[in-house]
């Protein structure tokens, strides 16, 4: 697949909604204007994974619970847990946070907690269902065919979680 975000591109995160149509997801894309060097003006677009360019289908929660089961005995309450606009580390914090696992063993521990959930996630998403959003391939297309835009992420997701679920969708990463 075609790449077509830079690395450097991801973290961070979105409190957007998770609407579905692709009017939605060309407001949701964050538009910031940016003067290069040569005084030019560009437009940086940055868009969210999940939600907003595609369903990676639930692939993610089952390995996300399984490695914080693993590493500290408890993955916390992720029922009824909200885990949208906020990042993996810090949903990993709060969940363990609230299973009164203490700040200083997360943090011991956290390392290990993102190998085996991003070996997890690999084999999740080689079944899973994953679908790119309507409408999402081509605005990519006319944006990445506009030489003054650039393309970005700013997701929750950790950096090879990111890249996982854009390659199984289809969308490549650079």
């Amino acid at each position: 697949a075609p790449s077509r975000f830079s690395p450097a591109s991801i973290n961070g995160s979105s409190p957007c909604s998770r609407s579905r149509s692709s009017w939605s997801l060309i407001v949701r894309a964050f538009v910031v204007g940016i003067i290069r060097s040569d005084n030019n003006v560009d437009r940086l677009i940055l868009f969210d994974i999940d939600g907003t360019l595609l369903s990676a289908a639930g692939a993610a929660g089952p390995p996300f619970r399984a490695a914080l089961e693993s590493v500290y005995g408890t993955a916390g309450p992720m029922e009824g847990y909200s885990f949208a606009g906020r990042t993996d580390p810090q949903i990993a914090r709060e969940l363990l946070e609230l299973a009164g696992v203490e700040a200083q063993l997360v943090e011991a521990r956290i390392d290990r907690v993102w190998e085996l959930y991003l070996e997890g996630l690999r084999r999740s998403l080689d079944g899973a269902r994953i679908h790119v959003l309507p409408g999402v391939r081509p605005l990519l297309d006319a944006l990445e065919a506009e030489r003054r835009a650039i393309l970005g992420l700013l997701t929750g997701n950790v950096r090879e979680g990111a890249r996982l679920k854009l390659d199984a969708a289809g969308l490549g990463f650079d």
